[in-house]
């Protein structure tokens, strides 16, 4: 059975869906281990492969999501729904300004009053610091 170790980088933003203490903020750094198979065979060899069944649900499983998803969507644009994006939704486009500046290290008062002239838009209501998670 072999296995390679591998270490991951990644950042949390959130403390299990609760804002970050101001010290801490915007994102935690941690890195953590995983024990990989390199291979499909290493996998199966080491009595770790899914079972027919389990295979089967997960097949099923995604195709279930995704018509239920088209279904979803389809639905919502018969009854004049638009799906949000930065061309149609002038609060969104603000908050993707508005992430992109603090991220380039941009106090929160910058990145409000840059986004709105970025985004040729106004706020809804101002956003207080931490409050855009990202």
């Amino acid at each position: 059975m072999a296995v390679v170790k591998k270490t991951y980088k990644a950042n949390v933003g959130t403390a299990w869906g609760g804002a970050l203490k101001a010290e801490h903020a915007p994102k935690i750094p941690f890195s953590y281990d995983v024990d990989e198979f390199p291979t499909f065979a290493d996998m199966t060899a080491a009595g770790e492969s899914p079972s027919e069944k389990q295979i089967l649900k997960f097949v099923n499983d995604a195709r279930k999501n995704a018509a239920r998803q088209s279904a979803q969507d389809e639905t919502l644009k018969a009854l004049g729904y638009e799906k949000p994006n930065t061309a149609n939704d002038d609060q969104l486009r603000l908050t993707m300004f508005y992430k992109m500046l603090r991220q380039s290290k941009r106090t929160h008062d910058e990145s409000v009053q840059m986004a709105a002239v970025s985004a040729n838009a106004e706020w809804a209501e101002i956003p207080e610091d931490g409050d855009i998670k990202f």
